[in-house]
């Protein structure tokens, strides 16, 4: 499972866990530097049994959100 909360509607953080045969937790976070470009950092930590023989990753998020329109109010008819 994930949980992301967005704060000012510039900064995520989050947290996460799974659950199989590669199980770990791990955290997030997130800054929208500009209207197309955010970045980030994330760190997983193993709950498995690698977990003597690691200590976790750390990840450098880069993201870059490309031809992104800006659409007005969504039209959603209802028929009951």
């Amino acid at each position: 499972f994930t949980i992301n909360f967005l704060f000012n509607e510039k900064f995520w953080v989050g947290t996460s866990y799974r659950v199989n045969d590669a199980s770990n937790f791990g955290a997030m976070m997130d800054y929208q530097v500009s209207r197309d470009f955010r970045i980030g950092y994330a760190y997983d930590l193993p709950t498995s049994s690698v977990r003597p023989y690691t200590g976790g990753t750390h990840e450098i998020i880069l993201i870059f959100e490309l031809a992104k329109k800006v659409l007005g109010p969504v039209k959603s008819p209802r028929y009951f």
